[in-house]
């Protein structure tokens, strides 16, 4: 199961056992002390995430939130995340993604689902606008999901510096931001590695082999990349 998380990561595509896959890495790694650890020390948060969000993008990302701003999280994974979003930031959040959700988010894929029309102040992906069949008509579809002068906010990661990569290339004639966190996450993804390999005897007590090295793997594929400079991170924020 883990061997095939792995693998999918690198895939271009998702594929059936996709949804299989994810559901069952999300439900060891929220039943695990050690990851929750995990991610309070490199996210400096109370709450389970998945996705590799420094403090500082983190930040940068939060400072979009208002009280009371409808939002759409595409790509929300568990969905503790937006939760937590929704709490703190006084948010009226959804979520939406291939696996079911604790917080009864709506379960689907949102490359494939209507999101409706002029409804949003607010989309966010934070890891999740990858692997898509048809970038520009997502594309269309979330910002059609948003409200006069709404904003749909982004993390993305690609292996060419952002106005080279699919998505810049989409954007060109459209009304954006982009700020680049490439240096921030080459330390975030070096710390995280460190970090891990610390916790290692942690996960091994608690029977969570697995999931360690699925998680450090992941991490440390993302140091390589950074060091063949292969890998460029950006907050992105697409305009109405």
């Amino acid at each position: 199961m883990f061997q095939f998380i792995r693998n999918l990561l690198n895939q271009k595509g998702f594929n059936a056992k996709a949804k299989r896959a994810f559901t069952n890495y999300y439900r060891f790694a929220r039943e695990s002390k050690s990851y929750l650890s995990y991610c309070n020390k490199m996210h400096g948060i109370e709450c389970f995430m998945q996705n590799n969000l420094s403090k500082k993008q983190f930040e940068a990302l939060t400072t979009h939130f208002k009280p009371n701003m409808k939002v759409l999280d595409i790509g929300c994974g568990t969905g503790d995340l937006t939760d937590y979003f929704a709490k703190n930031y006084k948010l009226k959040a959804k979520g939406m993604d291939l696996v079911e959700s604790k917080f009864k988010y709506k379960e689907a894929n949102f490359e494939t689902t209507w999101l409706g029309e002029n409804e949003y102040d607010l989309v966010i992906s934070l890891d999740g606008f990858y692997m898509l069949n048809d970038l520009y008509r997502t594309l269309n579809k979330v910002m059609d999901s948003l409200k006069p002068k709404g904003k749909f906010v982004l993390t993305y990661t690609s292996e060419r510096p952002f106005d080279k990569s699919r998505l810049g290339k989409a954007l060109k004639k459209r009304k954006h931001d982009v700020k680049d966190f490439t240096q921030d996450d080459k330390v975030f993804n070096n710390k995280a590695k460190d970090l891990l390999q610390e916790m290692k005897s942690s996960f091994i007590e608690e029977g969570n082999s697995s999931l360690f090295h699925t998680k450090y793997n992941e991490i440390k594929k993302n140091v390589d990349s950074h060091q063949n400079g292969k890998m460029y991170r950006s907050l992105v924020t697409i305009y109405k």
